[in-house]
């Protein structure tokens, strides 16, 4: 591994910086994968033997459990938002010997994929279609465990999306730089080494992807609160919050919305598209609105939900709707607003805007 000159490394660190402020308030797109790790020392690749026997054994087929949660990326949606992966010939694309990827294909080109890091640990099986893909030349998956300690492990995970791509450099702000083959269908992985894991947890890092002549074709930075994200009790709170809770197995079913108004409210106020609205009283800051049988389809469409002092001045508003509807624009690759709902086992799901 060579050092950079210090100059080039005042201009990494320049770049990581800058864009880190411009993106913090965005999380890292969260997809999964696996490469071979590859350190480039004295600008020859050097492969371990651990990485070189996980690289002969791609291609091979996906477990049973990975399998399953590949299967249920389209649980609860109804039949034109599922993707319908093909999980029976779902196998391995990328490996470090430690943590491996498992892709499925989707019928237009895009492809569902789950990482297992060390332990076997499945950290979820995300989707992306072929026109998601195609913005973002540099995929990235970060997984994390909490608590999120400065020496916590960090794996980076992705796929490249440029054909003539077959590497990818991960520079780090302390100036140290290592390299990563791509594997099967450009996916790549690397585990972060002991000694930059600090500053990458403090500071994120920068991706780039080259070609076969070592030519920069795309970068990405991953901003330091997409490797550490913040506590979500330390994040800015919107004045108006509402999860909502949905059917069993049916995320375009709501059957209630429940949450916190600002201080003043004395209701809130769903407002869906099909014109009838719902009130309901907050009492020490917090709602809960049911929604009749007829209504609980309503959201399948974005409504407004509204707080309302006792005058009936509208004091916050936000947009609401049905788990589908964002799950809808986020494989369609739009940008989504952040959201939670609730599940009838009580579990509470959440996804970053």
């Amino acid at each position: 591994m060579t050092e950079p000159p210090i100059a080039d490394l005042e201009l990494i660190r320049s770049d990581l910086m800058h864009a880190a402020r411009r993106l913090a308030s965005r999380r890292v797109r969260r997809r999964r994968a696996v490469r071979a790790g590859i350190v480039a020392g004295g600008g020859v690749a050097l492969l371990g033997g651990a990485a070189v026997a996980a690289e002969r054994l791609l291609g091979g087929p996906a477990p049973p459990a990975v399998k399953r949660d590949l299967a249920a990326v389209d649980g609860g949606l109804p039949a034109d938002l599922r993707l319908n992966p093909d999980v029976v010939h779902a196998h391995s694309v990328a490996s470090t010997g430690a943590s491996t990827v498992y892709y499925a294909a989707l019928s237009d080109g895009g492809y569902c994929a789950e990482l297992v890091t060390a332990g076997q640990r499945r950290r979820g099986a995300v989707c992306t279609t072929d026109a998601s893909a195609g913005k973002h030349p540099i995929g990235v998956t970060i997984p994390f465990t909490d608590p999120v300690k400065a020496d916590s492990p960090v794996t980076v995970s992705g796929r490249v999306e440029l054909a003539d791509a077959v590497s990818l450099e991960l520079r780090y702000p302390d100036g140290a730089t290592d390299r990563v083959r791509l594997g099967l269908g450009r996916f790549y992985v690397y585990d972060v080494p002991a000694e930059h894991l600090a500053t990458v947890h403090a500071h994120g890092l920068l991706l780039v992807a080259r070609d076969a002549a070592g030519n920069e074709l795309a970068s990405a930075v991953v901003p330091s609160d997409g490797v550490t994200p913040t506590k979500r009790s330390e994040r800015p709170r919107d004045p108006l919050e509402a999860v909502t809770s949905v059917d069993d197995g049916d995320l375009s079913t709501v059957l209630a919305l429940s949450g916190r108004a600002p201080d003043g409210a004395a209701t809130v106020e769903l407002a869906p598209a099909d014109g009838l609205t719902t009130r309901a009283a907050v009492r020490n800051g917090a709602f809960r609105l049911t929604l009749d049988p007829a209504q609980r389809g309503a959201l399948r469409r974005p409504a407004t939900l509204t707080a309302r002092t006792a005058d009936g001045r509208a004091i916050a508003r936000r947009v609401v709707a049905a788990p589908s509807f964002w799950i809808g624009r986020e494989r369609a690759g739009d940008d989504s607003e952040g959201y939670c709902y609730r599940t009838p086992l009580r579990e509470t799901v959440c996804k970053d805007g």
